[in-house]
């Protein structure tokens, strides 16, 4: 959130690939963003191909 001063986020890896087995969103509104991880994961999307649309 572009607004947000204060949170963070940790999005767990598989080492060695892209996979995203978890992630963990504390800021205000986090459903916001925790929904794309959630995608990613269910549609075995990596890390790197969803990184660029959240920066």
């Amino acid at each position: 959130m572009e607004s947000e001063d204060a949170g963070f986020a940790k999005i767990l890896t598989v080492r060695g690939s892209n996979k995203i087995p978890g992630a963990t969103i504390v800021v205000p509104h986090a459903g916001d963003l925790l929904h794309e991880f959630v995608l990613a994961m269910n549609a075995k999307i990596g890390l790197g191909k969803i990184a660029w649309s959240m920066i």
